[in-house]
């Protein structure tokens, strides 16, 4: 009797040991499904949870040559002096060229300077990027949204998911200029509303998107005289 006692007991430790360890083996060591959620960069791109702790995967870097604080030295050295400042740089990938607005002493009626960095020169210039006319009575407005902000669609849809308003900045480019350099750049605010005035005729307005994502759509715009019209601009978030 007292062996058969001894046996059972062995056994229910035997038993309950093999459960212990084929669970911590499934939670430790089984596959684990990340949730599809994207995180918006400080560059304005996404990325995606990944890895067997499903954390967010780096954000990526600008993709250029000079960074942003390299540029500014640069643009700081030569294009401004006592009391003068510079705002955040924008990098535009097309020029390969950093942009800062520039707070200048003197500067010029009708003018928006801007201190231009190249990447290949390593060099600063003013850009004045004037309008030659003042007052303006023509523009353009808008808003900049940015979506799919689910990973799903669903039928019907739901609201929650529906695209939202997208601060950045907004390139515009005089088309025909030399290297696609910005003729302005402005920003769209919280509620992603944006609007500039402008001398008639042909631009392009550029969103400023991620190095990978969102991607931002341009578009062409013809601008008459004494009208204001609205374009809205899109970007696409990645997420899928």
């Amino acid at each position: 009797m007292k062996k058969i006692l001894i046996i059972i007991i062995v056994l229910v430790l035997l038993i309950l040991g093999f459960g212990i360890y084929k669970f911590n083996f499934i939670n430790n060591n089984g596959p684990l499904a990340c949730t599809e959620e994207a995180k918006l960069c400080p560059d304005g791109s996404s990325v995606g949870r990944t890895g067997p702790n499903c954390e967010f995967a780096l954000c990526p870097k600008i993709n250029s040559l000079l960074s942003e604080a390299e540029a500014r030295v640069i643009a700081e050295k030569l294009c401004i002096k006592g009391g003068e400042a510079l705002a955040g740089g924008i990098y535009n990938n097309n020029s390969k060229t950093w942009w800062f607005d520039a707070n200048l002493n003197a500067t010029r009626e009708g003018c928006n300077p801007a201190c231009v960095v190249s990447e290949e020169t390593k060099t600063a210039e003013i850009n004045w990027r004037c309008t030659g006319l003042l007052p303006l009575d023509s523009g353009v407005e808008g808003v900049v949204t940015i979506g799919p902000t689910c990973p799903v669609e669903r039928l019907p849809p739901d609201p929650n998911c529906a695209d939202r308003s997208y601060t950045t900045s907004i390139q515009v480019i005089s088309i025909g200029s030399p290297k696609s350099s910005p003729f302005a750049t402005i920003e769209s605010d919280k509620d992603g509303k944006y609007k500039i005035m402008l001398p008639p005729g042909e631009y392009a307005l550029q969103p400023v998107g991620g190095s990978v994502m969102p991607r931002c759509e341009t578009k062409n715009i013809t601008i008459e005289p004494s009208k204001v019209i609205e374009v809205n601009l899109s970007c696409d978030s990645g997420i899928r």
